[in-house]
């Protein structure tokens, strides 16, 4: 006690406030206005350095892989065509890439790895040269299982680069996949071959594809199963390689998967292309607007 009032005697060391002189109060002031400043510099470093860089939604939404993509790409030897697979290929994507990547010589295309891929052809390979294209894609996004058993099956095996997978595609492989058409649709795309798997409670289609012209339009696959009346019970839209992007020659996969309905019948599956703008449907040299890939019964 007879320490406290000692120091409350002395103003300078007082812990009474209105005994504190004004000189001290000041570099009191100044050393905790200093202390929070530090605390907040180092909270803010560890912050920008260490916690969102590891944090998955902020690497999604700065595109770490595809900048990490880019660099690989800028320290290759390779040009040419180069397919890029991402979350976001028809709005984000594209313009991380142009804004990441330094070279001009390489052709894009982007494609969703969960629905399709894109086997990028390149017309001016030569024979012998092994390098008809190259597939990217995030490794935390991988290709739809079919789909990635499909590249295996033809020799096409991925590579990890750490953040990113890699795919170099020869054209012995590109050769295997370039068959005869089955149809082609509005002369702006083939579809090769098909494979066509039935369980008890879904159904997945596979589907190769090759461009033959580029349009520079938006195209949406269809994949309807209908009844014995010719009326739809399920359906699956999409297209997992904006038609953007095509480029002659470019060999596309792409999954459509169905649920069965819960109500037993016949039904028929029934595979077309149409424009999502305009909801016309491209037809084939027959004037058809769909080809028959399969039937399945529901008991």
């Amino acid at each position: 006690v007879i320490g406290l009032e000692v120091i409350h005697f002395f103003g300078p060391l007082s812990t009474v406030p209105t005994k504190l002189s004004p000189v001290f109060r000041r570099n009191i002031a100044i050393v905790l206005l200093l202390l929070l400043f530090i605390f907040n510099i180092g909270r803010t470093w560890r912050a920008i350095f260490h916690t969102w860089p590891a944090n998955d939604k902020v690497q999604f939404v700065w595109q770490q892989t595809l900048t990490d993509a880019a660099g690989y790409l800028d320290a290759a030897q390779e040009g040419g065509p180069v397919a890029i697979g991402g979350w976001t290929p028809e709005t984000m994507d594209p313009p991380t890439m142009e804004l990441t990547l330094k070279r001009e010589d390489l052709d894009l295309r982007y494609f969703d790895p969960g629905q399709a891929v894109i086997i990028p052809a390149n017309g001016s390979v030569q024979p012998g040269s092994h390098a008809a294209g190259r597939i990217l894609h995030p490794t935390a996004l991988p290709l739809q299982p079919l789909i990635l058993e499909e590249l295996v099956s033809r020799g096409i095996e991925p590579e990890s680069k750490d953040t990113f997978t890699y795919y170099k595609v020869d054209d012995r492989s590109l050769g295997m996949l370039n068959t005869a058409s089955k149809e082609t649709f509005g002369q702006e795309i083939s579809l090769l071959d098909y494979d066509f798997t039935s369980g008890p409670d879904s159904l997945d289609l596979l589907t190769i594809w090759r461009v033959e012209r580029a349009i520079g339009a938006e195209r949406r696959f269809f994949l309807h199963l209908v009844d014995e009346s010719g009326d739809i019970i399920a359906q699956d839209d999409g297209l997992g390689a904006p038609a953007a992007y095509w480029r002659v020659g470019d060999i596309i996969i792409q999954h459509h998967p169905i649920e069965l309905p819960g109500t037993p019948g016949q039904f028929q599956a029934r595979l077309g292309i149409y424009d999502p703008g305009s909801g016309l449907r491209l037809l084939t040299a027959d004037g058809a607007a769909f080809v028959t890939v399969g039937s399945t019964t529901v008991q």
